[in-house]
């Protein structure tokens, strides 16, 4: 029972460095949890899992792709064979791995495995948003997240109406859910204008831009 409260606070504390933007702290904290989990719960408990996505999850964001990828892929498959490709556990871990995919993408010297990764990237991500949709919802902001993901990938391959129709779903939502002037809302705002601006439809980005402004002066900003 203590080394079962010891394994809790680890993963409850590398959560909270995590957040804090310590991630290097936050990977430690999670490799003491998970060895601690694998020999007391076993490799394919709830709990263990738990943690080993969090620890593929904190190496991914300090930059250890090439650690955190197999520990990902690892969790996803456990996730579809206990759980199912539609339960909210696989559709985290499934996101994950998509993020990771995209981070490799941006990450490769090499053109061609760039743009090899930025499609399956593309195609988790695109999975991804088609079942949060039919288990979460549209209105769910986890959906949400994954249509910025997609957004921002179609973007990259240079298909921007698609990816603005996405961007414009998504900040919909996030204004009506979050809020006008959330921060979250004023992200989605600002990559929206800057799509828009691409595509030369200025009028609208600074639209946009405005709107922006004037929520970040209500803000006290």
């Amino acid at each position: 029972d203590d080394d079962k409260k010891t394994a809790r606070i680890q993963h409850e504390t590398g959560i909270l460095r995590l957040r804090q933007g310590r991630g290097d702290e936050a990977v430690a904290l999670f490799e003491q949890t998970l060895a601690r989990r694998i020999r007391l719960l076993g490799p394919d408990d709830p709990d263990t899992l738990e943690v080993k996505h969090d620890l593929g999850a904190a190496l991914s964001d300090v930059g250890d792709l090439a650690r955190a990828e197999p520990l990902i892929r690892d969790v996803l498959a456990r996730y579809e064979e206990a759980e199912g490709l539609l339960n909210q556990k696989t559709l985290m871990a499934a996101n994950t791995l998509g993020v990771l995919l995209h981070r490799r993408a941006k990450a490769a010297s090499d053109p061609s495995a760039s743009d090899e990764l930025r499609r399956q990237a593309m195609e988790v991500f695109g999975r991804n948003l088609a079942n949060r949709r039919e288990v979460l919802g549209v209105r769910s902001l986890d959906t949400v997240e994954s249509m910025g993901n997609l957004a921002e990938v179609l973007r990259e391959q240079g298909e921007l109406d698609e990816a603005a129709l996405l961007m414009t779903e998504a900040l919909d939502i996030r204004r009506t859910v979050e809020g006008e002037d959330h921060p979250n809302t004023l992200i989605a705002m600002n990559n929206l204008a800057i799509l828009l601006s691409t595509q030369n439809k200025l009028e609208e980005a600074a639209q946009w831009f405005a709107r922006i402004v004037e929520a970040r002066q209500r803000r006290g900003e």
